[in-house]
């Protein structure tokens, strides 16, 4: 079954991010309850607020499954840049290089777009995702050992910073 993503903000997609998020973050990390209902709350404002102009909501699917997905959230908070949010590929789908297109298409967007500031927020332990961050040229600016979930895990944010014209190749 072949893959399709979609750039199109659509309000019952944000239940099948939330799905991917459980299914990994809470089944697998443990992270339990309140991160879900932290995850249906911000996901839903972004819906809310999405700015076809400035946001991008980038999912994937395949047949009528969500299967992955990318926000880049330029509306929320300005002071974070181009904000990437929800980046998560199914279990299903994940080692195919969905997740390096994924983010291929979204740093190509930002670059049409001219966002030189793009920052994201992941957790320590996701080898795989901080590796393809790494590759797109993110760069750790801050760690905590702070864990909301209890999970055993801290909070990395990663920041890119160059100019439009700049390559965003791996």
């Amino acid at each position: 079954m072949t893959l399709e993503l979609r750039t199109d903000a659509r309000a019952d997609y944000a239940t099948g991010v939330v799905q991917l998020h459980k299914e990994y973050y809470v089944d697998q990390w443990c992270f339990g309850d309140a991160f879900v209902e932290r995850i249906i709350e911000h996901v839903a404002s972004f819906i809310d607020r999405f700015d076809a102009g400035k946001d991008l909501m980038l999912t994937a699917h395949q047949g009528d499954a969500l299967v992955g997905s990318l926000i880049m959230d330029v509306s929320g908070d300005p002071s974070k840049g181009a904000y990437l949010r929800w980046f998560i590929v199914s279990e299903r789908v994940r080692g195919a290089g969905l997740g390096a297109h994924m983010m291929q298409f979204a740093m190509d967007w930002c670059a049409q777009k001219n966002y030189d500031y793009r920052t994201l927020s992941t957790y320590g332990g996701l080898k795989a995702a901080r590796s393809l961050y790494d590759r797109h040229g993110f760069k750790l600016v801050s760690e905590t050992r702070t864990d909301p979930w209890n999970a055993g895990v801290g909070e990395q944010i990663l920041e890119w910073r160059g100019h439009p014209k700049d390559s965003d190749a791996a």
